[in-house]
């Protein structure tokens, strides 16, 4: 198993449209009133220092974070996701007798949550069984034959998911849905003679990759039998299977951002022994 660095570089550039309105802040609290953060109640408590200009006992208070632009900037009237970047504002204002008295604002980068849905794809792939040596004729029914096409195939799951996960944001607090899925990207099927690779770009294109035993993903000839080659207990075979993934983040109620690949990838390699043996005509009578 390997797993890469978490960090996705974001394949495609696709914007979402948002409506959001953007809050604009008051004058701050005046100066000579002392202020002191309750972390119990997530609150900010501002009373008079007996200095004047304020009233004593004002007590102020934090709202809950919320999204409203992106980091940059964002249209009159809407907001635009960057899908590249994944980087979007979030605002929260501390209100006083009513009114805003202060905001505060984050970049939330919606990136962090591939570390989150790429356990549960790794994990679904991992969870699967072990795939064993597909071949035809097999090691098994009865033995590989020189002068004759071996037939290999995968027959085991190439895809995991659609998983859904949720993913934290760390200074706001705010909860987001990802989602994610994984495929074989690429299959190795090692002969000891030689290797055959099939190859799925995308998750669309992996039901059908490892092929079957009515239509093989790859054919292979054998012309020296494993002893011969010098593997009496059959040569030595594998696959290999290449687990890749993509996810996306739910930005707010019923808006998605689009696929965009994970960084991370996720390797298993199959072993086994594939004897081959030489079968010669045999005149009686």
């Amino acid at each position: 198993m390997g797993n890469g660095n978490l960090r996705s570089t974001w394949a495609t550039l696709t914007a979402l449209v948002l409506v959001a309105a953007f809050m604009v802040g008051a004058a701050p609290a005046q100066a000579d009133e002392d202020c002191y953060y309750d972390p119990v109640t997530g609150r900010l408590v501002c009373e008079d220092d007996g200095g004047g200009g304020g009233e004593t006992g004002t007590t102020g208070y934090w709202t809950s974070w919320r999204i409203i632009g992106t980091c940059g900037g964002g249209g009159v009237g809407g907001i635009v996701v960057d899908i590249r970047t994944g980087l979007i504002l979030a605002l929260r204002d501390y209100i006083v007798d009513g009114e805003v008295a202060e905001s505060q604002s984050t970049c939330i980068d919606l990136d962090d949550a591939a570390e989150e849905i790429w356990t549960e794809v790794a994990s679904a792939a991992a969870a699967l069984p072990d795939p064993g040596w597909e071949a035809s004729p097999d090691g098994v029914i009865s033995k590989g034959l020189t002068g004759l096409e071996t037939w290999l195939w995968y027959s085991n799951p190439s895809q995991v998911g659609p998983i859904d996960a949720t993913w934290t944001d760390p200074v706001t607090g705010l909860v987001f849905g990802v989602r994610g899925r994984g495929w074989t990207e690429s299959i190795t099927l090692d002969t000891g003679q030689g290797r055959y690779d099939v190859f799925a770009p995308t998750w669309d294109d992996a039901p059908a990759m490892g092929g079957s035993q009515d239509a093989p993903a790859a054919t292979h000839f054998y012309n020296t039998t494993s002893a011969a080659a010098g593997y009496p207990n059959g040569y030595p075979v594998s696959v290999e299977v290449y687990w890749v993934g993509e996810y996306r983040v739910r930005v707010i109620a019923g808006v998605w951002t689009g696929w965009a690949r994970l960084a991370s990838t996720l390797t298993e390699v199959y072993p086994g022994r594939y004897e081959v043996v030489e079968v010669r005509s045999k005149l009686s009578g």
